[in-house]
C-alpha cells in the first residue's frame, strides 16, 4: 500500500510501475493518486505489463485536485484488496507492535471495523525496529505510521513478514510503501474429535433392554471405582 501524494506528474505513474516490476509486487493499494475523473466510476489506466484501476479524486474548494483510490495491478493480480485513505493510528493498547505513541480518532474507527470483521493490520503484527515501522513523514520532520495492510485473521499463518521501507522514494511522496510476503497454507483444518458422549445413540440404547442393562451397568461400575479411590 503507498500514499502516492500524486501520480499525475510527469513520469510518476511510470516510476511506479517500474518500481512494482523491479521488487516483484503484484498487487499496491494507492491513495492520493489525483487522477479526477467524475464521469467514470472507475478508470484504467496501462502502465507496462501492469494496470491502475481508479476510481476518481475530487475538487475541494479552491478547485484543487485532491484524493483518489486505485489499485495498481499486475497481469496475474486478481481484485482480493481493499484500500482506503484511513489516516489512523494505532496506539500501543491497540497493538503491540506500533511506532505511535497513542491511537487517534481515525485509529479507534479502524480498530472497530478490524473487530467486526475479523481483520488484523500485518504491518503491526511484527517485532521491527521503529524504522521499518513509521509510514509517513511530515514536512517538519515528524513521522507516524498511519498506513496499514489488511488481512483475514484466518491467513495470518500465511504472512511471513510486514513492514514499510524507502525503496519507493523516486515516487516522491512523504509516505512509504507497505509490504507483506505471503505463502499461502491451504491444509485442510484438522477434525476435532467429538466427546465420546455424544457419540453415544441413546434412541438405541433407550431402545434395547440389553444394551440399556450394559450401559446401567458400565456407569455404575465406573462411579463405583470413583467412589473408591476417594
Amino acid at each position: 500500500t503507498l500514499n502516492a501524494r500524486t501520480l499525475g506528474s510527469l513520469g510518476r505513474l511510470e516510476e511506479l510501475g517500474a518500481n512494482a516490476e523491479s521488487h516483484g509486487i503484484d498487487i499496491i493499494a494507492v491513495q492520493e493518486h489525483r487522477f479526477y475523473h467524475p464521469d467514470n466510476i472507475l478508470k484504467y489506466h496501462q502502465v507496462g505489463s501492469y494496470q491502475l484501476v481508479t476510481s476518481s479524486a475530487s475538487k475541494n474548494t479552491v478547485n484543487s485536485t485532491v484524493g483518489g483510490i486505485g489499485f495498481l495491478l499486475s497481469s496475474k493480480a486478481s481484485d482480493t484488496l481493499l484500500t482506503g485513505d484511513l489516516n489512523a493510528r494505532l496506539g500501543p493498547d491497540e497493538s503491540k507492535f506500533t511506532f505511535n505513541s497513542k491511537t487517534n480518532r481515525n485509529g479507534e474507527m479502524l480498530k472497530d471495523f478490524l473487530e467486526e470483521f475479523n481483520l488484523y493490520t500485518s504491518n503491526n503484527s511484527f517485532m521491527k525496529p521503529k524504522g521499518q515501522l513509521w509510514t509517513f513523514e511530515s514536512p517538519l520532520g515528524d513521522r507516524a505510521q498511519i498506513d496499514y495492510l489488511i488481512f483475514r485473521k484466518k491467513w495470518r499463518n500465511s504472512v511471513k513478514d510486514s513492514r514499510s521501507y524507502s525503496s519507493f522514494s523516486s515516487v516522491g511522496s512523504d509516505h512509504r510503501i507497505v509490504s507483506a510476503t505471503v505463502k499461502l497454507s491451504l491444509r485442510s483444518s484438522k477434525k476435532t474429535k467429538p466427546h465420546p458422549i455424544k457419540m453415544i445413540d441413546w434412541k438405541e440404547v433407550l431402545s434395547n433392554p440389553d444394551m440399556s442393562k450394559q450401559f446401567t451397568i458400565e456407569v455404575y461400575n465406573k462411579f463405583n471405582l470413583c467412589l473408591l479411590l476417594k
